[in-house]
């Protein structure tokens, strides 16, 4: 396989999920369409699908361009869009395969983290981006948020957590 993320993300994801093939996402921060990507190695290697939500368009613009899937692109600010109802239109299941979530700064990742319907929706695998070498505070609350949600940290990194649910993946 080819990975495209900045520190081994996707190749995290497909390890842990055994290279499931047809799974669903949710890349929050997604940036640009291939390179430094969460998920571009899934859709384009496995079949994936899901939603990517940035609100830089210069971003979302060049997807596009490079022939990734557009339905479920969405330009919009992290911290306004209502996921339940993003999830909904694009008729994600109520177990999804992969939360990515990468904002800049880390605070704002943390405040997009608040707005996620975990009472509604589960994640198998979830990586979450604290920046805790730069020392802005999220990586202690970000932690007991998700723990509180049922999360399990399985790898504890200097820039992104690496979490599960309960401890193992979903079924």
């Amino acid at each position: 396989m080819k990975y495209y993320s900045q520190i081994g993300q996707d190749r995290w994801v497909c390890e842990a999920l055994q290279f499931k093939k047809e799974g669903v996402w949710v890349d929050i921060g997604c940036s640009t369409p291939i390179d430094l990507n969460n998920t571009y190695c899934m859709e384009s290697q496995l079949g994936w699908r899901g939603i990517s939500v940035d609100i830089n368009p210069d971003c979302i613009g060049q997807w596009g361009d490079v022939g990734r899937e557009l339905s479920g692109v969405i330009c919009h600010n992290a911290l306004t869009l209502d996921y339940s109802t993003a999830f909904k239109e694009n008729e994600l299941p109520k177990v999804i395969d992969y939360l990515s979530m990468d904002l800049e700064p880390p605070t704002l990742t943390l405040a997009a983290l608040m707005k996620i319907p975990f009472d509604e929706y589960k994640f198998r695998c979830i990586t979450f981006e604290t920046d805790a070498y730069r020392n802005m505070g999220t990586q202690d609350v970000s932690r007991d948020y998700l723990k509180s949600k049922g999360y399990s940290l399985v790898l504890a990194g200097k820039q992104d957590d690496f979490w599960v649910y309960g401890g193992e993946l979903l079924a």
